[in-house]
């Protein structure tokens, strides 16, 4: 019996719920990120794609596959002391284990997505201490712009395979206009690139703030050694479209937009939408990109959805054009951000 068969005969006695070290879940993520991939074959039925698309979906379908059998292998060795967890072999062993398990194999998962998602969110949560969490909680608390840096609610993990990013206002379109112009127009054409063409000729401006989050997620597209897919909220799409034409159309695969489904689309909102691609997509751990001071609300929003992100650091502006007051600068912000962080404690939309 080789290597892949015993684990597979001794991981079904294995709880799903089986603690994970953060080791063991780094060196399974990067099992599904570009220099791991290279060493994997392509599946048959990738070929047929353009070399960006390929990329993405074999770090879905094979990526995600090394990764099941990766957090598998570490449970079965739990169970069977005479088993090693895949990262504890040899590496030129397991390159040949990987490879039979791809070529033969691959598809006898025991785990799903939504178990590795789980397990992922367990395992980060548990390198969070008490007093980080705490810190987090106070930044939550404190409503002084400029307050908060990730390092508060890091873990430090990296191997991130998605990108969320939150729009910061619009010089264009109220939020009463909202369910008009945009629920109702993207409906109509039936296609992200034939409302962004729309938006365009109606020339549509996204402003300042949505330009700088845009110029974070293209600097994350150009990183060819990283598979990260980008879902974004709808100004910030536009905004990575207009700016980085070329850069968009070669990820077009991996860039999932969100549009609003009414007048009004608040936070929350966002983040349940971002995580149900996540989950479509088979996405794990995600980087949270947004204004440093909506970050920390976006990160406790995240954190009661079963999603530790990683936070990312990135200077962005207010922009005094904003159709949102309380966009256009640190005042008007304060004032609207005090009653919104309270009314998501009293209702339980945030855990840190």
């Amino acid at each position: 019996m080789n290597y892949i068969e015993r684990v597979a005969q001794v991981r079904g006695q294995v709880s799903n719920k089986a603690k994970i070290p953060a080791d063991v879940f780094e060196f399974a993520l990067s099992l599904k990120q570009p220099e791991a991939l290279a060493r994997r074959d392509t599946p048959e039925q990738l070929q047929r794609l353009d070399p960006s698309a390929r990329q993405y979906e074999k770090a879905r379908l094979v990526g995600n596959a090394s990764v099941k059998f990766a957090l598998e292998s570490f449970m079965a060795s739990n169970r069977d002391a005479t088993i090693l967890s895949l990262h504890q072999v040899e590496p030129h062993v397991r390159e040949d284990i990987l490879a039979q398990y791809h070529g033969r194999y691959q598809g006898i998962d025991a785990l799903t997505d939504e178990d590795v998602a789980k397990q992922l969110f367990a395992t980060k949560r548990g390198m969070v201490s008490l007093g980080d969490r705490a810190r987090a909680v106070g930044s939550y608390i404190n409503f002084r712009t400029g307050s908060y840096t990730p390092d508060e609610s890091q873990t430090g993990f990296g191997q991130n395979d998605a990108l969320l990013v939150q729009a910061f206002g619009r010089n264009m379109f109220e939020d009463d206009d909202m369910m008009s112009e945009i629920v109702e127009k993207r409906r109509d054409l039936g296609s992200d690139e034939a409302m962004f063409q729309h938006l365009a000729e109606i020339g549509f401006d996204e402003g300042d703030s949505n330009r700088a989050l845009a110029d974070a997620a293209a600097d994350i597209l150009r990183d060819r050694s990283s598979s990260v897919e980008q879902i974004l909220q709808w100004e910030v799409s536009f905004s990575l479209r207009q700016r980085y034409a070329q850069l968009f159309a070669i990820n077009q695969s991996a860039i999932h937009t969100l549009w609003p489904k009414s007048n009004f689309y608040p936070t929350i909102d966002v983040k349940k939408d971002s995580v149900e691609i996540m989950r479509r997509r088979g996405l794990y751990n995600p980087l949270e990109l947004a204004h440093p001071d909506m970050t920390i609300r976006a990160m406790g929003i995240l954190g009661k959805l079963g999603v530790a992100a990683d936070a990312m650091e990135v200077a962005v502006p207010f922009d005094e054009h904003s159709t949102q007051n309380q966009t256009r600068d640190a005042r008007s912000w304060v004032k609207r951000e005090f009653p919104t962080r309270v009314h998501h404690v009293i209702t339980n939309r945030v855990r840190f």
